[in-house]
């Protein structure tokens, strides 16, 4: 977004005509940085530079401790979006949090945690390593 041009998003809901939007970004960005930087978001990120692993046979599965009783007696849904590395070991590694809606921090980092030495499944082990691999995780992060 941050080199200009046209960005184009497709939305498809349900049975409805999808709604398509087309926008003409300036090559300028300062103001991108803005709202980027406001919202918590790096500008910069090494792993940014790194490939994106899009080969999987499967999505990679993480094992969750069961939700904890909530001391308010509601329970909240989360949406989780991290990012781990494919080591050499086909095992993802370095895991972070790159975006959360709802829940709290420790819920994230759990997320994170939870993936870290998942395995993942792929065809050609050696072409997956040091490759870029994004899970998003929704639930409940408390029972009542």
């Amino acid at each position: 977004m941050r080199g200009g041009g046209e960005l184009s998003m497709r939305v498809e809901r349900g049975q409805s005509s999808p709604v398509v939007v087309r926008v003409d970004l300036p090559e300028q960005h300062a103001n991108l940085d803005q709202v980027i930087e406001s919202c918590g978001r790096r500008l910069n990120d090494p792993r940014d530079a790194l490939p994106i692993l899009t080969e999987l046979n499967a999505v990679p599965r993480a094992t969750f401790p069961p939700a904890r009783r909530s001391r308010t007696g509601s329970s909240d849904w989360a949406r989780v979006e991290i990012s781990c590395v494919v080591s050499g070991e086909t095992r993802l590694a370095d895991c972070q949090v790159n975006q959360q809606d709802g829940g709290n921090d420790s819920y994230g980092t759990a997320v994170a945690r939870a993936y870290n030495g998942a395995g993942v499944d792929v065809d050609d082990p050696s072409a997956a390593t040091g490759k870029v691999v994004y899970v998003v995780v929704t639930g409940v992060t408390a029972r009542r």
